[in-house]
């Protein structure tokens, strides 16, 4: 190989180099000078760099590296943030979900990654995405003895919040949110008799002052590190605009934390014996054409096109399929939520089109 001369640019200015061959039995194949002396790294006969005669991935410490790369690749872990469809509401449902058949087919084939579901049956999009924490509640705390908004030292304060991130949780008692508040550790508690928010510290301490409006944030911070499995909307469907609807998916997948983006959209299911069938199917074709244009092919998932490709050709799910519904045979007795077979159909669909990306 002949020296090639060249120039590289630094923040100083520019420099004359030199790409110049050398021995082999150096560990390297070739190296950049500048004058007489060696200024950058050079590259081995196998193309990899070094750096003072040792590959640069060696001088990596092993934890180091595999932070580096967490921060860029998600894992293939699977979260799911979502309604009724993502904790499996239908009929004979229970236990097989399409978290639980999505991580059935991983495991199939030798795959032991997991799929972790947060569904809350009847949340809207506002709700989802305050409990996954790209769009967290924001909370309005009493003024204390200093005449302030302020975190008591102990025990609970009743607030205010945006978003009701714990919307639609019809059972009696409580239920509570780990989170943090003006960074300090604190529990999200709902009465769900009642529908009063307060907050508490998660460990006594002095009462801290906060403005007068303060968001909280979910403890969910690992799962922006996981692949995403985005399926909302569906309660919004009749209530919000479809471009609204997407700006909350957008706030959705947008959370992820990594450089790269793992993620596969999902839409809304249709309710086929609501009053209002002809506006849902209306917003949900407006909807898919603006997420389309949006995001790529393979990240999303039409699901009245992918259930009606499925039919069993019955009457009666051909009769659905002529009237632009989605076959019955995949839908559970309401006509709305998925069921068993339904969600299996889906679930293989997400898995689909994470494979065909190699994630």
């Amino acid at each position: 190989m002949e020296d090639v001369q060249g120039v590289i640019t630094t923040r100083s200015g520019r420099v004359n180099t030199t790409l110049k061959s050398i021995s082999s039995h150096t560990g390297y194949a070739c190296t950049i000078r500048v004058t007489s002396n060696r200024a950058f790294p050079g590259f081995s006969m196998t193309g990899r760099m070094m750096y003072q005669g040792r590959d640069v991935h060696d001088l990596l410490d092993p934890t180091v590296l595999a932070a580096i790369k967490s921060q860029i690749y998600p894992s293939k872990n699977i979260v799911s943030f979502g309604d009724s469809t993502t904790e499996g509401a239908g009929t004979g449902v229970t236990g097989q979900t399409i978290a639980v058949q999505l991580q059935a087919l991983y495991a199939a084939v030798g795959d032991m990654r997991t799929v972790t579901p947060f569904g809350v049956s009847g949340q809207k999009c506002a709700s989802i995405n305050a409990r996954q924490g790209s769009a967290p509640a924001v909370v309005s705390l009493p003024a204390g003895s200093n005449g302030i908004p302020e975190i008591p030292a102990s025990g609970a304060v009743n607030v205010t919040t945006t978003a009701d991130p714990m919307a639609n949780i019809n059972t009696s008692g409580t239920r509570w949110m780990a989170g943090r508040l003006a960074g300090v550790s604190t529990v999200l508690i709902k009465d769900l008799a009642t529908g009063q928010y307060s907050v508490q510290r998660s460990t006594a301490a002095s009462a801290v002052g906060v403005d007068a409006a303060v968001p909280f944030l979910p403890d969910t911070e690992a799962y922006r590190f996981c692949t995403y499995l985005c399926w909302i909307g569906t309660n919004d469907i009749l209530s919000s605009t479809p471009a609204q609807i997407l700006a909350y998916i957008d706030q959705h997948v947008g959370h992820q934390a990594t450089q790269q983006k793992r993620r596969v959209i999902v839409m809304p299911i249709i309710n086929c014996l609501s009053a209002q069938l002809s506006t849902i199917l209306t917003n949900y074709a407006a909807l898919l054409t603006l997420v389309k244009a949006k995001y790529p092919a393979d990240e999303c998932v039409d699901t009245l096109s992918l259930l009606q490709r499925h039919r069993n050709g019955s009457s009666d799910d051909m009769a659905d399929i002529a009237a632009g519904l989605p076959p019955r045979s995949l839908l559970s007795t309401d006509r709305y939520h998925p069921g068993v077979p339904g969600y299996g159909v889906i679930a293989a669909e997400v898995k689909r089109l994470l494979d065909v990306k190699g994630y």
